[in-house]
C-alpha cells in the first residue's frame, strides 16, 4: 500500500480564492521496485457550496463559502486524477481520505477516463487542524486481477 498525503494550510483562504473550481496539489508520484509506477498524479479537492451556485456570481458564491466556513457544516468531494497515459488499461484500487474520514476500496480504470473520486459528507470544519486539513490517497493495488463483486453466480 502507498499512502500520499496532502496538507492543505490555510485552507480556508485556498478554498475562498478557489470558488467555482478545485483545488489542486501539486503532481506526485507512486513507485516501488516490482510493478507499481505511477507519475504526475494529483489530488483535485472540491468544497460544496451547496446546491446550483452556477448562476451565482463569484461574489455571492465566495459570500456563501463564508457563511459555511463559519456555520457550517463544509462538505465536498476528493479525487484522483492520473495525468499521463498508461495504455488501454490502468485499473487502481485505492482509497481516499480528508482528516480521520476514508472512503473506499474505489477501483476505476484510468485509461478510460483520467479523474475518479467521490463526496464525503463529514463536516470537514472539525478536520481542520491549526488552519490547516488533510486530504490523501491510499493506493491498494495497480492493474490487479479481482473477482467480480457479489462473487460467482448461485448455484455455481
Amino acid at each position: 500500500m502507498h499512502i500520499v498525503r496532502w496538507r492543505i494550510d490555510r485552507v480556508e483562504t485556498k478554498f475562498r480564492d478557489c470558488v467555482g473550481r478545485p483545488l489542486v496539489s501539486q503532481p506526485f508520484e507512486v513507485k516501488d521496485q516490482d510493478k507499481v509506477n505511477l507519475q504526475e498524479l494529483r489530488l483535485m479537492v472540491h468544497p460544496n457550496l451547496g446546491l446550483d451556485v452556477s448562476g451565482l456570481t463569484m461574489k455571492e458564491q465566495k459570500a456563501r463559502y463564508e457563511a459555511l466556513i463559519n456555520e457550517g457544516p463544509l462538505t465536498g468531494a476528493v479525487k484522483l486524477k492520473v495525468v499521463n497515459s498508461f495504455g488501454d488499461r490502468l485499473n487502481i484500487t485505492f482509497n481516499l481520505f480528508v482528516g480521520n474520514h476514508k472512503e473506499g476500496p474505489l477501483r476505476h480504470d484510468f485509461a478510460d477516463r483520467i479523474i475518479h473520486g467521490c463526496e464525503f459528507n463529514c463536516n470537514w470544519l472539525k478536520e481542520f487542524e491549526n488552519g490547516s486539513l488533510t486530504v490523501g490517497v491510499e493506493i491498494l493495488g495497480v492493474n490487479e486481477d479481482v473477482a467480480p463483486v457479489g462473487g460467482p453466480p448461485p448455484g455455481l
